[in-house]
């Protein structure tokens, strides 16, 4: 069955201009749902274009006490709905350290890097802070986000010899990895040349839209998983400079999903075997979908910024966040460093053993019988 509906917007994009001070954050919102919710949705959204005398509800121009009570109105409607909104919120500064990791750290190309560096949410975290560290302070740092969007992975390597001949990588356990897969990059240029033969745009890859469209496609097959449902629509508000890119990365993307476990720890990529619908870039002033997910990214954007924000325990229910940001990788490390120190094992530890996940379950057993 083909069921799912999907009507997603987006919110601070710059392109590939990731150092604006003014749009430091990036939001992308989809409300996913089995069902199109139109229906139940317009007669309230139809009251309230005519009461406030608007062409569109948009969160900004209506203010707190309006978008609450519209939202709080729909949500009593759709209680009988299986619905759930995903977010991807980014801090868009991180994803100069994020496409270089992803260039020259990344184990598939890089045999100096460990996999454990993308399958364990602590290393993860650690390895984006670490490189984050290093180029957001560096006067090149615009020069150097030139090279990403550039697929520049000859000036890339380059500027890795730079900051190893300058000593400006601080010392520390994933430090020492980091200069050893510069090192790798420096010595084996070629193995770096393979994805661009693939045709691989930087533009389309390096900027915020994209990075959050690949997670909301994650997180809608995995929805259609989790109900035995195919997708009928993907209903995107329009973005004229990015319209292709979405489409070919819906198709490129369709049914891939991440399996990870109960520590956000990557299992495996999988094919889902439910399809992902048609793909479709339309007006708000027309889709009352997308005015509704827009007064949900409004609210989730205030919640956010202020955690006293009273929102509608329903809808906070509905919420699933994918977050990106300096303060919540910090906050991660933290969490799994505690849990480390917990089990009484090390994360350097986890990086010798054969298999790390193994090393965690018999910690855990052995802490269950120290009781």
């Amino acid at each position: 069955m083909s069921n799912v509906f999907i009507y997603a917007d987006e919110s601070g994009h710059s392109g590939t201009k990731i150092f604006d001070n003014n749009q430091q954050f990036y939001i992308q919102g989809a409300l996913i749902s089995i069902h199109n919710i139109q229906e139940e949705i317009e007669p309230i959204i139809s009251k309230y274009l005519k009461l406030y005398d608007i062409p569109r509800l948009h969160g900004y121009e209506l203010g707190e006490d309006k978008v609450s009570k519209v939202t709080n109105e729909i949500i009593q409607v759709l209680e009988n709905f299986n619905w759930e909104v995903h977010f991807t919120y980014i801090e868009k500064k991180l994803l100069l350290a994020i496409q270089f990791i992803t260039l020259i750290l990344h184990p598939f190309e890089n045999k100096a890097i460990p996999y454990i560096f993308i399958e364990n949410e602590y290393f993860r975290h650690s390895l984006l802070m670490e490189i984050h560290k290093i180029l957001i302070v560096h006067h090149r740092k615009n020069e150097i986000w030139s090279y990403i969007l550039k697929n520049d992975i000859d000036s890339l390597i380059k500027f890795s010899k730079k900051l190893l001949e300058n000593n400006l990588i601080n010392d520390s356990d994933i430090s020492k990895f980091i200069i050893k897969g510069l090192k790798f990059a420096i010595n084996n240029p070629k193995v770096f040349f393979e994805d661009l033969t693939k045709g691989k745009n930087a533009k389309k890859v390096s900027s915020p839209n994209m990075l959050g469209f690949q997670s909301l496609q994650n997180h809608i097959t995995l929805f259609c998983e989790k109900n035995n449902e195919s997708v009928n629509s993907f209903i995107h508000d329009k973005s004229d400079e990015f319209r292709g890119v979405m489409r070919k990365y819906h198709e490129d993307l369709s049914g891939l999903y991440f399996i990870e476990d109960e520590l956000n720890s990557v299992k495996g990529i999988l094919k889902s075997k439910y399809t992902q619908g048609e793909f479709k870039l339309e007006s708000s002033l027309n889709c009352h979908g997308l005015q509704l997910i827009d007064l949900i990214m409004w609210i989730f954007q205030r919640k956010f910024i202020n955690p006293s924000f009273e929102v509608n325990i329903k809808l906070q229910e509905k919420m699933k966040p994918f977050v990106i940001t300096e303060d919540n990788c910090k906050r991660r490390i933290i969490e799994n460093d505690y849990f480390y120190k917990y089990l009484k094992i090390s994360p350097i530890e986890l990086i010798k053993s054969k298999n790390w996940q193994n090393t965690i379950d018999e910690a855990r057993i052995n802490k269950i019988l120290e009781y």
